[in-house]
């Protein structure tokens, strides 16, 4: 019955009245635990959440967004937008979320040394000397670098109790929303949902060694989750694995928001552009490969191709700057530091070709094969040619693979690289049309069935085992 609820859901288009969607769950389910007259209420816990600048809040952002559209009741459990480092458009948010329905409920966040990377901290003086201390405990004794917001978030919701909630989704990273909504679902007696956008203890990128109490703590969250979402196939089938549980796994990949990109004007290069946005995590995630082909670019194909250049958009400038020197590309690379996302945008919708880069190994586990990188999808929504770098076995490649456009290469296909390179960059950029399956107005009615099945089980009694 809840499946062909939703689709009827789906139906129903962007345009109808959210009272359409309210009826049809009413209707369908006369055990609707609590609910009788008004919406579904969710306690949203995202730690990353718009305004604060980062990747992670394009899908914090439009779950919030397009669920609340749907017809749920949105609340968005968030450290207070003026704690943040680096925002985008923050005055802008603040009518978004009014237009949009969407309840924010800021918080405090102490310890904010722990992640100066993206607080208004102050590092300086005795800070500094503290705060290298602090982040130097935290890694030996693998403490959850957004431990701080365990006390703000308790006190922020010391007004709720039995019923304040219908459910409860966490999204992490960080990993401290999993166990703030164990906890918080214990009292307010609902079931929650854990959404997976990076893996915990098993992260491909983290060296340093996951500490036994960490994989118990994860495996607990996981037994007394109502259902548990993942942006890859790669990493359904490890938390599955995990947890014992194949129907209470999900996939919800990473998207793209038509309403957001459709606007996005293309910036207007004087020379065929080639465009990076975004982070690098090394060894596993480098720009090597790229200069490399580059550099065979310059030189086998010099008097073939249009004038090009490499653009970078990101943090990493001393990085990228010391690989173009080691390969000799220099004066073919422009960094333009980290700005606002709407330039971003701007630029790989201008771009002659959007670069991704997956992974930088032939083979690789089931955690690194997962790695999706969310600019593909928006580089997909922007309709600009894709090059992407990933391993043979990449969840990345069954993406570019639907879209039926771009090049997909290892990265030790230098040659391959530089010729798909040359390709692209001579043919003027072509009307691309970006599946509708890969955008947020599609992927949230999936997860509006997740949730609906996940209230329809109620709370998971292995959610009130004892905490480790």
């Amino acid at each position: 019955m809840q499946g062909n609820l939703n689709q009827q859901i789906v139906n129903v288009g962007w345009k109808q009245d959210r009272e359409r969607h309210e009826s049809l769950l009413l209707n369908a389910n006369g055990d609707n635990p609590g609910r009788t007259k008004t919406r579904y209420r969710l306690l949203f816990l995202a730690h990353h959440f718009p305004p604060l600048r980062a990747i992670s809040c394009v899908r914090t952002w439009n779950v919030a967004k397009y669920l609340s559209r749907i017809g749920w009741e949105v609340s968005v459990l968030t450290p207070d937008p003026t704690l943040w480092q680096c925002v985008d458009e923050p005055k802008n948010i603040e009518k978004l979320l009014v237009q949009e329905k969407i309840r924010r409920i800021p918080t405090r966040h102490e310890w904010q040394c722990l992640m100066p990377e993206i607080f208004r901290y102050n590092n300086n003086g005795i800070n500094w000397l503290i705060g290298g201390i602090s982040r130097r405990v935290q890694r030996q004794f693998g403490i959850d670098r957004a431990i701080g917001w365990k006390k703000a978030v308790e006190k922020a919701c010391v007004k709720f109790g039995k019923g304040s909630f219908d459910i409860i989704l966490a999204t992490g990273e960080p990993f401290i929303t999993f166990f703030l909504a164990e906890r918080l679902a214990k009292k307010i007696q609902c079931p929650y949902v854990l959404d997976y956008r990076d893996p915990w203890t098993d992260n491909p990128y983290i060296s340093r060694p996951i500490f036994q109490y960490a994989v118990q703590r994860e495996a607990r969250l996981l037994k007394g989750a109502s259902a548990v979402t993942v942006v890859s196939p790669a990493w359904a089938t490890s938390i599955r694995n995990k947890c014992k549980s194949h129907s209470k796994v999900h996939v919800l990949t990473n998207g793209y928001d038509p309403e957001e990109l459709g606007p996005v004007q293309p910036f207007v290069f004087d020379h065929k552009a080639i465009v990076y946005t975004g982070n690098f995590y090394l060894p596993k995630r480098g720009l090597a490969p790229v200069m490399a082909a580059l550099r065979v670019l310059s030189r086998t194909y010099k008097d073939a191709t249009p004038p090009w250049l490499f653009h970078y958009y990101g943090v990493q400038e001393q990085y990228v700057r010391s690989e173009a020197a080691r390969f000799g590309v220099e004066d073919y690379v422009w960094c333009h530091g980290n700005v606002p996302r709407k330039e971003v945008l701007s630029a790989v919708r201008g771009a002659s070709v959007a670069l991704v880069i997956s992974s930088v190994s032939e083979q690789v586990d089931l955690d690194e094969q997962g790695m999706i990188p969310g600019k593909l999808y928006e580089a997909i929504g922007l309709q600009t040619p894709v090059l992407l770098i990933a391993s043979a076995n990449s969840d990345s490649r069954r993406i570019l693979e639907r879209i039926g456009t771009g090049g997909m290469f290892m990265a030790k296909e230098t040659y391959a690289i530089a010729e798909c390179l040359e390709r692209m960059l001579l043919v003027e950029n072509t009307q691309l049309f970006p599946p509708d399956e890969f955008s947020w107005n599609h992927i949230s009615h999936s997860l509006d069935r997740i949730l609906g099945s996940a209230l329809k089980v109620g709370v998971n009694k292995n959610c009130f085992s004892p905490s480790v």
